[in-house]
């Protein structure tokens, strides 16, 4: 059976052994590195919820390439109703870590590059599909974690690739060989990228006849020569590293890195688009559509966490029955429920491609990242107004625990009724962890900006047929 346990998970890590570097530093071993451990439990309950029969409908799919039960990470969306589990998988994993979870971008690309590099097939007389296929099976029959590295740095973001001072700004072909090609370049903003087994790439953008080098997909093992990752500083860092379980905020927090391609060969049986850069704008927009629906799930069930903890903290500060909060309860579930529902509407209202995967409504898709880049900051707003002054102040948990000073943080920051101060503490830390953290930067620009989404809006749907309605309505006889 393919599915892998969680156990099985970190075991196969120690085997990849991917090369990262924090301040300087070679990690040894990912799997017991304070700043990539959260990650790894982020990932790893994935693993273990698959293998357990109540989980199963949400977390795995019957795979009719392999003809046998897989992750649904590994799974590419035959239907409508496959879709909504997925999104619903998402949600149910933001509530279980208050994260997105790390393997959703890498589950993205993969499906992408399902229905694409069969259209580019069609197109071209290539034969990217059967490469892909085979990639795909070995993912779902080892039950592999992927990374999607998409966001190249860009550089001068007015100039197009191929105009840049610095030809490695984005991933691009130096040199094609009978066996295979090689490639140079880095991809930022990379989440979860240390602890996968294998990274998938592919454009970031449309390009033109003379971006052509860098209209390139393909996959890499996580430990291949030439690749390496650096990683982030974050908000969250020293906790991690020096503070204990309540100062952590949230245990599961992920990671971000930069990981760059130093003349990295790729064999022909991994490369799935190749100078085809007449695809890679349409690449990019059915990836990022996937990817924004995803957030419908996995957004969403964050936001839940938030939420909950806001209640629960105006209930120890003895105000959970006062009018304004029980208003801003309401405002932020709405809030909440209106980007899921613009998820279910995407996945409701989508279509079938030519390869069989099930593609989402490219409208609503957009509508529910766009929402993202508002609400949430709106719900974080309301639940910072709701717990107070000590998301920020809280002493730490070594004041709290010091024999001198600790009893006077109980004494003076205890809540209503039985509440301790420890009990309020955890929960403001976890209001923190959420809200202050990487997840502001995901709301903002994960799989792409506040203007990326209005662009897409803007091209779904027709203006000048809604002029002719309202025309038509007013009684103008103007053609």
């Amino acid at each position: 059976m393919p599915l892998k346990s969680k156990e099985g998970y970190v075991e196969s890590l120690k085997a990849v052994r991917p090369t990262i570097f924090y301040e300087g530093q070679k990690i040894e071993d990912v799997t017991t590195h304070p700043l990539l451990l959260p990650t790894i439990e982020n990932i790893g309950i994935t693993y273990a919820l698959a293998q357990r029969e109540e989980e199963s409908d949400l977390f795995t799919e019957f795979s009719p390439l392999i003809e046998a039960k897989v992750n649904r990470y590994g799974h590419v969306p035959q239907s409508r109703e496959e879709m909504v589990k997925r999104i619903k998988m998402d949600r149910r994993l933001g509530n279980l870590t208050g994260l997105s979870n790390y393997r959703s971008t890498g589950a993205d690309v993969l499906n992408c590059l399902e229905s694409m590099t069969y259209e580019i097939d069609q197109a071209k007389g290539t034969s990217y599909h059967k490469r892909f296929t085979r990639f795909l099976s070995k993912v779902q029959s080892e039950d592999l974690s992927v990374g999607g590295t998409v966001t190249d740095p860009k550089g001068d973001r007015s100039l197009r690739p191929s105009e840049q001072e610095d030809p490695d700004l984005y991933v691009h072909v130096t040199a094609e060989m009978s066996d295979g090609i090689v490639v140079k370049g880095a991809k930022a903003n990379q989440s979860g990228a240390g602890v996968v087994h294998e990274l998938v790439v592919m454009p970031t953008r449309a390009m033109t006849v003379k971006d052509r080098d860098y209209a390139v997909a393909f996959a890499v093992p996580n430990n291949a020569p030439g690749l390496f990752q650096i990683l982030s500083r974050q908000p969250g860092n020293a906790a991690r590293v020096t503070g204990g379980p309540i100062d952590h905020g949230n245990y599961y927090a992920g990671h971000e890195t930069l990981v760059i391609f130093n003349e990295v060969f790729i064999p022909w049986e991994r490369v799935f688009m190749f100078r085809e850069w007449e695809f890679s704008g349409k690449a990019v927009e059915r990836f990022a559509s996937y990817h924004r629906i995803c957030y419908s799930g996995a957004v969403v069930g964050y936001l839940d966490v938030v939420i909950g903890a806001a209640a629960l903290m105006a209930k120890m500060n003895g105000v959970s029955r006062a009018a304004h909060v029980q208003e801003k309860l309401a405002e932020m579930i709405s809030l909440n429920e209106t980007i899921h529902a613009c998820g279910l509407a995407a996945a409701l209202e989508g279509r079938q491609a030519a390869s069989g995967a099930y593609l989402m409504n490219d409208l609503f898709a957009n509508l529910c990242k766009l929402n993202i880049t508002k609400m949430t900051y709106d719900i974080f707003r309301m639940a910072h107004d709701l717990t107070g002054g000590m998301i920020a102040t809280s002493p730490s948990e070594t004041d709290l625990r010091d024999a001198e000073l600790g009893p006077f943080i109980q004494k003076y920051m205890r809540g209503a009724g039985s509440y301790t101060a420890e009990e309020r503490i955890r929960v403001a830390r976890l209001i923190e962890a959420i809200s202050f953290g990487p997840l502001l930067g995901v709301a903002m620009h994960g799989s792409g900006s506040p203007q990326a989404q209005k662009i897409t809006i803007t091209r779904q749907k027709d203006i000048s047929e809604l002029m002719k309605v309202a025309a038509h309505l007013a009684g103008l006889r103007r053609k």
